[in-house]
C-alpha cells in the first residue's frame, strides 16, 4: 500500500474506499484503502487495487471483496462516442451491476460469483511492479535530481525542469523562479519557487501557482487548465478529467493546498503549499528512464550525466560552489517566449500582458555562498545558533534560514527534503511477492498472505474431499515452493470416487499391456524365430520352376515322352482302380475296360525336403516303389497352394526375363516326328488329350505318376529318361508351360477349332492317327471338388498300340 500511496503518477484514491474519507468500505469489506488508475486506457478500461489493515493486496482469487479491474473506467474516455466510455454510467453498467447481480445478492461460494472473482474480474497481483523515479525542488529553491543529486539554484525566472522530446513520448514541467520577500534586514538574494506548468503528449497545459499572501484566506493556490482558472471546492469537483490529464484534490484537503497533476503516460507533478512556500515532486514509470534533460537532470541512475546541457555536453559543476551550478549549467535551461531547440517554449499564462522577459533577470546575483557562518556578519552570530538548533545537519535548512530568517520557511524545507528522501527510499525499497495463490473452488485458505515466509493451508467445505496439495510456503526467492501434486482441488464424493476409478483403471492396465507385450515378444523370440533361423531372404533367382501339369504333360504321361524338363510333373489328386463311367459326350466307352489302379502315396517328406512350392521331390518319393504293389490307400490331398498371377509378397521389383512362353515350329515339327520304335514306326505322336475341364479353385500342381507312365522309377535311373527307344523330349529345358497357352491340336485333321490351324499349315507332317479302340488302356480318376475329371492312356508294356479317330478321353 505504500507504494500505491506514493505512485502519483499512476494511481490515485478510490473515492468509495478511502482512508481519509470513506473507510467504511462497502464493497471491499475488511478493506482500509483503495486507490484506482488515474487515467483510463485507450479501451477505456481501469485498474483497482485495494489493501487490507497489514497494507497487502487483498485479490479476489481468495475473497469476493477483492480488488476488481474495471471494464469501464469511472471518467470515462474521450470523446465519450462509444458504449463502454461514458463518463460513470458505463462504469456503473458494465462493473457495478455485474457485482450485484454475481456476489453481492449470492452466497460467495455461488458458481456466479466465483466465475465474476475467477474469471470476469480477476485481481492482478504486484508481481513485477517498478516504483517511479522522483525528483523534486523546494525552498530557496533545492533540487534533488532523479538520481539523488543535490545542488542549490538561486536563478530568477522561468526554466525547464523537466524535458522528455521522444516521437512517441513527450513530456514538459517548467517553473517559475521568483526572489523571496524583505526581512528585517533588507532585500534577500535568494528566490524560491512559485509556479509549475506542465504538459504531456497532446494534453492540455495544467499550471498550479502560488497566491499572493494577501488572497490566500480562501485558496492556497490557483489551477489553470488550458489558460482557465479552474477550482475543487466541492466533493464533485474534487477530481476533474481533462484530455490526456486528470486534475484531483485530495479529499481531506480543503483550502486548495495540495494538487496532483496525472498524465496517460503514467507522469505525475505533485504541487504542495505551506506558508506561503510551495514545493513541487515530479513522478517517472520507467518508460522515461534515460530520456529526461533539465534541471532534474538525466535520470540513468547514474549522477555523472544530470548536469547534461540542452546540446547534450556536459557541465563541470562544483557541488561545494554554487556558482558553477548556475552559471555553467543552470542558466542553459532559461525559458522565452520563443520556442528553442531542445529547450521548448515557455507554457505559462501570464497576466496583465507580460512576458517572459518580466521574470527573467539575467543580471541578478544570488547568495552562493552555502554555510550561513560564512555570509552572515560577525555581529549575527545567534542567526547561526538557531539555524543550527532548527535545522541541524541540513545545509539547505540552514542556508535558508540563514537568508531569509524565516523559521517557517526552514522547517518546511527540511520536511520537504525529508518527504522526498523518504520517497525515494520507499520506492527503493523492493517489493518480493509469490504473488497469485488461487483459493480451490469451493475450499478456503488459511490466510490471505503472499510473501516470504507465509504458510499457507487448504481446506475444503462440507461433502468435498480436498485433492492435491495441501500447503504452500511463500518462500525467499519470492517464489512458492514446489508443489508435489501441482493442483489443489475440492471434489464431491462423486467426482472423487470416479477420479479413483479411472486412477485404479489406469494403473491396471498401464501394467497389463506392457506385460502382455513382453510375453508376445517372449513366444515369437522362443517358437518363431527358430524356424526362420537358416532361411536366405528371398531373391527371383529362386523361385522354383512349375509344377503344374498341361494337356501336353498328361500326353507324354500317356505316349511316354518326356514334356516336362523340370523332373517335377506330377498328378496330385486322389483316385481308385475302378473304372469310371464316360465324364464326357464325344468319349465313346469302350469295353471291356482295363483298369488300372493308381499307384500309392509317396511316403511323406522332411523338412526342407522340397522340389518345389509346396510339392515334394519326386526322386525321394518315388524311390523303392515302383515294384510294389498297388493299395487302395488314398494319396494326400492338395497341399492347399494354388498358383495364380498375383504377384510375391516382398517381391523386388523387376521385369521378368524374356522366355519362349509358347510352343515353336521347331517344337512342334519334333513332336509330329516319328518314333525308332517298332510300335510307333508307323504313326506320329498322338495330339494331346482332351482340355481338362477345372473346377474352383484351379488346380495347378500335381505329383508325378511313380509307376507305368514310360518314365524309369528306379532310385538308380533317372525318372525322365525315356524308357523306349527314340523316345525324345520336344520341350527345351528353359520353358515352362505353367502361364503360357498350351497349344491344342484340333480333335480332327479337318476341324479348325484350336487357337492356330496347326494341321493346314504347308510343311507339316500329316495329322497324325489314332490307336485301335482295342488296344488302349485306360484309368480314370474319382472327381474331387476342385480336381480334374480326367482319364489318362497309356499303351500297353509290350507294343505301342495303334490309334483311331475316335477320342481316347471319356
Amino acid at each position: 500500500m505504500e507504494h500505491a500511496l506514493l505512485d502519483k503518477g499512476r494511481f490515485l484514491p478510490d473515492q468509495s474506499c478511502d482512508k481519509d474519507t470513506n473507510p467504511t468500505c462497502r464493497y471491499h469489506w475488511g478493506a482500509i484503502h483503495c486507490v484506482r488508475s488515474a487515467s483510463p486506457s485507450p479501451e477505456g478500461s481501469g485498474q483497482q487495487c485495494c489493501y487490507d489493515k497489514n497494507g497487502f493486496l487483498m485479490l479476489s482469487y481468495d475473497q469476493m471483496w477483492g480488488s476488481r479491474p474495471h471494464r469501464s473506467h469511472d471518467f470515462g474516455f474521450t470523446p465519450y462516442n462509444e458504449a463502454n466510455k461514458v463518463p460513470s454510467l458505463s462504469h456503473w453498467f458494465h462493473d457495478m451491476i455485474p457485482f450485484y447481480q454475481c456476489c453481492m445478492w449470492q452466497e460467495e461460494q455461488a458458481v456466479g460469483c466465483e466465475t465474476f472473482r475467477f474469471e470476469r474480474r480477476p485481481s492482478q497481483d504486484c508481481v513485477a511492479y517498478q516504483s517511479p523515479g522522483v525528483a523534486g525542488v523546494f525552498g530557496d529553491p533545492h533540487i534533488v535530481t532523479f538520481d539523488d543529486l543535490q545542488y542549490t539554484f538561486n536563478g530568477k525566472g522561468e526554466y525547464v525542469l523537466v524535458r522528455v522530446d521522444e516521437p512517441q513520448l513527450k513530456l514538459d514541467v517548467q517553473g517559475r523562479f521568483e526572489q523571496v520577500s524583505r526581512n528585517i534586514y533588507g532585500p534577500v538574494n535568494a528566490t524560491h519557487i512559485t509556479s509549475i506548468v506542465s504538459a504531456s503528449n497532446n494534453s492540455v497545459p495544467i499550471e498550479v501557482r502560488l497566491r499572493p499572501q494577501h488572497s490566500q484566506w480562501r485558496y492556497r493556490l490557483d489551477v489553470f487548465a488550458d489558460g482557465k482558472r479552474i477550482f475543487f471546492d466541492r466533493p464533485a469537483l474534487r477530481v476533474q478529467y481533462f484530455p490526456g490529464v486528470t486534475v484531483y484534490q485530495p479529499m481531506y484537503i480543503l483550502n486548495q493546498s495540495e494538487i496532483v497533476i496525472m498524465f496517460s503516460s503514467g507522469a505525475g507533478v505533485e504541487v504542495v503549499e505551506n506558508k506561503g512556500y510551495m514545493t513541487s515532486r515530479v513522478y517517472l514509470p520507467w518508460t522515461y528512464m534515460n530520456r529526461t534533460r533539465g534541471l532534474f537532470g538525466n535520470w540513468s541512475l547514474d549522477v555523472n550525466d544530470d548536469f547534461m546541457r540542452p546540446d547534450g555536453t556536459l557541465a563541470a559543476v562544483d557541488l561545494n560552489n554554487f556558482q558553477s551550478a548556475h552559471r555553467e549549467f543552470a542558466q542553459y535551461w532559461q525559458l522565452t517566449d520563443r520556442e528553442q531547440k531542445d529547450i521548448g517554449v515557455a507554457m505559462f499564462t501570464r497576466e496583465y500582458g507580460r512576458t517572459a522577459a518580466y521574470y527573467n533577470d539575467n543580471q541578478f546575483i544570488p547568495n552562493f555562498i552555502k554555510e550561513p557562518a560564512n555570509f552572515l556578519p560577525a555581529n549575527r552570530s545567534q542567526d547561526v545558533a538557531r539555524a543550527i538548533e532548527i535545522c541541524q545537519d541540513s545545509y539547505q535548512c540552514r542556508y535558508d534560514y540563514g537568508m531569509t530568517l524565516n523559521r517557517d520557511m526552514a522547517e518546511f524545507t527540511k520536511n520537504y527534503l525529508a518527504s522526498i528522501t523518504n520517497i525515494k527510499e520507499t520506492n527503493a525499497r523492493r517489493v518480493i511477492s509469490c504473488g497469485i495463490l488461487e483459493t480451490p473452488r469451493f475450499g478456503r485458505k488459511s490466510n490471505f498472505f503472499f510473501t516470504p515466509g507465509t504458510r499457507v493451508n487448504f481446506e475444503c467445505n462440507q461433502n468435498f474431499i480436498l485433492t492435491g496439495d495441501k500447503r504452500r510456503v511463500c518462500e525467499e526467492n519470492g517464489r512458492w515452493n514446489l508443489p508435489d501434486y501441482g493442483y489443489t482441488e475440492c471434489l464431491r464424493n462423486q467426482e472423487y470416487s470416479q477420479q479413483t476409478l479411472f486412477l485404479t483403471w489406469g494403473i491396471i492396465v498401464a501394467i497389463i499391456v506392457p506385460l502382455a507385450l513382453i510375453i508376445c515378444l517372449c513366444w515369437f523370440w522362443c517358437y518363431y524365430k527358430p524356424k526362420t533361423e537358416g532361411k536366405e531372404g528371398f531373391r527371383f533367382e529362386n523361385i522354383p520352376r512349375s509344377k503344374s501339369a498341361s494337356r501336353l504333360s498328361l500326353r507324354s504321361h500317356s505316349m511316354g515322352n518326356i514334356t516336362d524338363t523340370m523332373k517335377s510333373s506330377t498328378l496330385h489328386s486322389q483316385y481308385s482302380d475302378k473304372p469310371k463311367t464316360p465324364g464326357t459326350p464325344t468319349e465313346e466307352p469302350i469295353k471291356p475296360l482295363i483298369g488300372r489302379s493308381a499307384p500309392p502315396p509317396p511316403n511323406e517328406p522332411l523338412d526342407g525336403e522340397t522340389s518345389g512350392i509346396g510339392y515334394t521331390d519326386s526322386n525321394k518319393s518315388d524311390s523303392n516303389k515302383s515294384d510294389k504293389p498297388s493299395s487302395l490307400k488314398k494319396r494326400r490331398g492338395y497341399d492347399k497352394t494354388y498358383r495364380t498371377n498375383e504377384p510375391l509378397a516382398n517381391a523386388p521389383e523387376v521385369e521378368f526375363p524374356e522366355k519362349p512362353w509358347d510352343l515353336s515350329e521347331e517344337d512342334l515339327l519334333s513332336i509330329t516326328s516319328p518314333s525308332d520304335s517298332e510300335s510307333n514306326r508307323d504313326s506320329t505322336l498322338t495330339r494331346p488329350a482332351k482340355d481338362i475341364e477345372f473346377l474352383k479353385p484351379r488346380q495347378t500342381g500335381r505329383r508325378l505318376l511313380p509307376s507305368e507312365s514310360g518314365y524309369s522309377t528306379k532310385e538308380s535311373e533317372d525318372p525322365y529318361s525315356p524308357k523306349y527307344d527314340g523316345q525324345i523330349s520336344p520341350i527345351s529345358s528353359h520353358y515352362s508351360p505353367t502361364y503360357s497357352e498350351i497349344y491344342s491340336p484340333p480333335i480332327s485333321p479337318t476341324s479348325d477349332i484350336s487357337p492356330r490351324n496347326t494341321y493346314n499349315n504347308p510343311g507339316l507332317p500329316e495329322p497324325p492317327k489314332s490307336a485301335p479302340a482295342t488296344e488302349i488302356k485306360t484309368f480314370t480318376l474319382p472327381p474331387q471338388r476342385g480336381k480334374s475329371v480326367e482319364t489318362l492312356i497309356d499303351p500297353p508294356s509290350s507294343e505301342m498300340p495303334t490309334f483311331s479317330s475316335k477320342s481316347t478321353m471319356v
